[in-house]
């Protein structure tokens, strides 16, 4: 049985709502009602398959949603660590038109664009890591960066699935828009270092390092599996069926 769970009512509510607050407790509770609803159709767990946000959102999920049955992660294009992209200004209001890339964070990071717009809970800007670590309300938190009250909590209830799959498309050398999420490295972990410029690798990164979620271990154990394939853009991840076929329904039988 396979059922959508669109984040919101449309794609420009679920792009200019806060990720939290309107979307990974509004997902959790549908979630919930759905599984609440057929005990027996889901007896044996569930797998979620993701799409870009959406991927990021039900990472998320797996997270704060407590002795879930959720078995498999699928994860399509998700930008797990984050987005560092002008492909996003168009996001933001107009107002801000004149900020450069190295600039918006003065503007995402404030609380009014943390608290509804979910590109700003996204922005993860590798010049200005403090400000990511204390502004933003969203990224760090579900990365289990910083502290809060469900640290422990998120770290288990990402632990306790089966298998998570991150997969992405890679891009001709020096592009890092996929046409959707940029870059497209964060969506297996890679992510900038602090130059804005070079990359620095999963194993490399602090969330695998201190395993803060739980990403080390789930390596470890031999459940973390990472695709990047060539050249596919950003929604051929739902809207090929070749893609889909090969790549991510061998991870959901």
């Amino acid at each position: 049985m396979v059922i959508s769970i669109p984040p919101l009512h449309s794609l420009i509510v679920s792009l200019v709502a806060s990720l939290h607050l309107s979307q990974v407790e509004h997902i959790a509770s549908s979630i919930n009602d759905i599984v609440s609803a057929s005990p027996d159709e889901f007896k044996d767990g569930y797998h979620l398959v993701c799409h870009s946000q959406g991927a990021l959102i039900c990472r998320c999920l797996t997270e704060y949603i407590g002795t879930h049955q959720i078995d498999t992660l699928v994860s399509m294009a998700g930008p797990q660590m984050g987005v560092y992209d002008e492909a996003f200004f168009s996001f933001f209001p107009d107002s801000i038109g004149k900020l450069t890339l190295e600039e918006i964070y003065h503007v995402a990071y404030t609380s009014v664009f943390q608290d509804t717009l979910s590109v700003a809970n996204m922005w993860s800007d590798p010049n200005h890591v403090k400000d990511y670590l204390s502004d933003n309300n969203f990224l760090p938190k579900y990365n289990n960066l910083i502290d809060h009250d469900k640290k422990d909590e998120f770290k288990q209830n990402f632990l306790s699935l089966s298998k998570a799959v991150f997969v992405v498309g890679s891009q001709a050398d020096g592009v890092t828009y996929d046409g959707g999420i940029g870059p497209w490295q964060a969506a297996v972990f890679d992510y900038y270092d602090t130059d804005g410029e070079t990359f620095v690798d999963m194993k490399n990164q602090t969330i695998y390092t201190e395993d803060t979620f739980g990403l080390k271990t789930m390596d470890e154990r031999g459940d973390l599996i990472l695709g990047v394939v060539e050249g596919v853009s950003h929604n051929e991840w739902f809207n090929n069926p070749d893609v889909y076929k090969k790549y991510v329904f061998p991870h959901c039988t």
